[in-house]
């Protein structure tokens, strides 16, 4: 997708982390299917098996490597921004991890809130400074919190996502997404659940 949409040489940086990134966001939420802890801390990450140690320095040091990257173009230092908006997604998975473990279905509403949280900000984040041209901190800021950028395009990701997944079909023990969970709300079929998620995207 990023190459298709961002061809140009010059935005060769951006689809190289774009990709980097996109592929530690499809890995995470397994990680937390598994693991509940989050921390920013390279000594904790000792203590974890070989697997997450791995992840979690392909987190660490993409983080870092785009920060350089902006550092040196822009003058901006964005570490502790990306930090906090790693911090933030998986918090985010951690929330439907517990679900999952406590065997508990949440209404769609709390689906929804937990997802709007910032689950796209770390692709958003470096898009914004290697697509921009002018760097405004209140950009930058604005990225950071719950924004309407940020709320809809990370439902927009995730909702399109269970949409997908739903398609080949529910397997029993998965952590429940927002197809199933308005089936078991509303007390309707697979269809009709899956047109109100479209309805959702639609008005996203």
């Amino acid at each position: 997708m990023a190459v298709g949409k961002m061809h140009e040489p010059q935005f060769s940086q951006y689809r190289m982390q774009f990709a980097r990134v996109s592929y530690l966001m499809a890995t995470v939420e397994d990680i937390f299917g598994k693991h509940q802890s989050v921390q920013w801390d390279l000594q904790a990450a000792e203590q974890l098996p070989q697997s997450l140690r791995v992840f979690y320095a392909a987190v660490y040091n993409t983080t870092n490597q785009i920060s350089y990257t902006v550092l040196r173009r822009h003058g901006h230092d964005i570490t502790s921004h990306m930090r906090r908006a790693w911090v933030s997604v998986c918090r985010d998975y951690l929330v439907e991890a517990r679900w999952h473990r406590a065997r508990q279905t949440p209404r769609l509403e709390e689906y929804l809130s937990n997802i709007r949280a910032a689950m796209t900000s770390p692709i958003l984040l470096p898009a914004y400074f290697f697509l921009s041209q002018n760097i405004e901190e209140q950009s930058i800021q604005q990225l950071q919190s719950k924004s309407n950028i940020i709320n809809l395009s990370s439902m927009i990701v995730r909702l399109s996502a269970d949409l997908q997944r739903s398609r080949v079909g529910f397997r029993r023990g998965n952590q429940p997404i927002s197809v199933q969970i308005y089936m078991n709300e509303a007390g309707v079929a697979e269809e009709q659940a899956r047109q109100h998620i479209r309805n959702l995207l639609r008005d996203a």
